[in-house]
């Protein structure tokens, strides 16, 4: 990203140092960063080790702002989590690499997808959790698994932002959007983060349900699950589909598309299960939906149980 004549005429104004010598320093701090850093993020550090507050000028979009017609996009955000670098062989027979990059500004969280030499930002420790980030000219989209994502276009770039953004810690970030603890919760009352629901298969999605990659094939089943007080869509991927629909991928591969969801919708519609999983907002829908991570039949003698340990524990209160 460019420096802009607005950044430097406002540090030169309130530092009181020449064009020349602020720009030897920019080169000098963008340099310490290996690239990592154009020289907008380095003219804003400097900045602050200067001691200077500086206007936030830049036109970023807020993540709960993103939505998969969001087209190119600007954001800012701290790493909440990496994941590891995954290697894989692509269709044309050469090898690639991915890692993602969970980025969150308090509003929201987004995936950012690195593929191959964009790698080595994750791979040379370039980039840690609790990091700011500034992303620019990225492509936004919704992944299979209900997330948003978005990658790098050919034009876009990754530094290093300074922390005059007052962005929540990557701690409380992490425990906002990915807490492994789940409590249940009616589907009326539900919000982003874990939970686990119970309800009834009460539709299910037209799809070619079966879907393949270079490693396999798999199967993806989105189904609207009810409760009573109000419904919700939810998307089982791989082993879970498998599990809810009790369907192996290799029963629907010499099934014809168009026949496939009448096998798929009487095995599922009518069950009643107890789902956890992480909810998401569709932004394109403004609708929450659920990605399932668990699932299970409901027993009613556990059900009935759980109640009971309810009622006590209320009335102990």
């Amino acid at each position: 990203m460019a420096l802009s004549d607005e950044i430097l005429n406002e540090i030169a104004h309130k530092s009181g140092l020449s064009k020349e010598v602020l720009l030897t320093k920019i080169n000098e701090k963008a340099n310490e960063f290996s690239g990592l850093i154009k020289k907008e993020g380095a003219a804003y550090i400097l900045a602050k080790e200067l001691g200077i507050q500086m206007e936030k000028t830049s036109n970023q979009l807020r993540m709960k702002d993103l939505n998969p017609n969001s087209g190119k996009v600007n954001v800012v955000g701290r790493v909440i989590k990496i994941t590891p670098m995954k290697e894989f062989v692509k269709n044309n027979g050469t090898k690639g690499k991915v890692a993602n990059i969970y980025l969150g500004d308090g509003t929201g969280y987004v995936k950012l997808t690195l593929w191959d030499d964009q790698v080595s930002l994750v791979e040379d420790g370039l980039v840690s959790v609790n990091n700011i980030l500034q992303v620019a000219n990225a492509m936004s989209k919704e992944n299979p698994f209900g997330e948003l994502e978005i990658t790098l276009s050919k034009f876009g770039s990754i530094s290093l932002a300074d922390e005059i953004y007052n962005f929540p810690s990557s701690d409380e970030l992490l425990d906002r959007y990915f807490s492994l603890s789940t409590k249940r919760a009616s589907i009326k009352d539900i919000a982003q983060g874990s939970v686990e629901i119970t309800g009834n298969v009460v539709q299910v999605f037209k799809s070619k349900f079966l879907f393949s990659n270079e490693e396999d094939e798999y199967l993806i089943i989105s189904c609207v699950l009810d409760d009573g007080t109000g419904d919700i869509r939810a998307v089982f991927f791989r082993e879970l589909a498998e599990e809810i629909s009790e369907l192996k991928a290799e029963d629907l591969k010499d099934v014809e598309i168009g026949n496939r969801y009448q096998l798929v919708a009487k095995s599922l519609l009518g069950k009643e299960v107890v789902v956890q999983g992480r909810v998401v907002k569709n932004k394109v829908f403004d609708r929450f939906e659920l990605v399932a991570s668990k699932v299970k039949s409901l027993n009613v003698l556990e059900e009935s149980r759980r109640l009971v340990d309810l009622i006590e524990t209320t009335v102990g209160d």
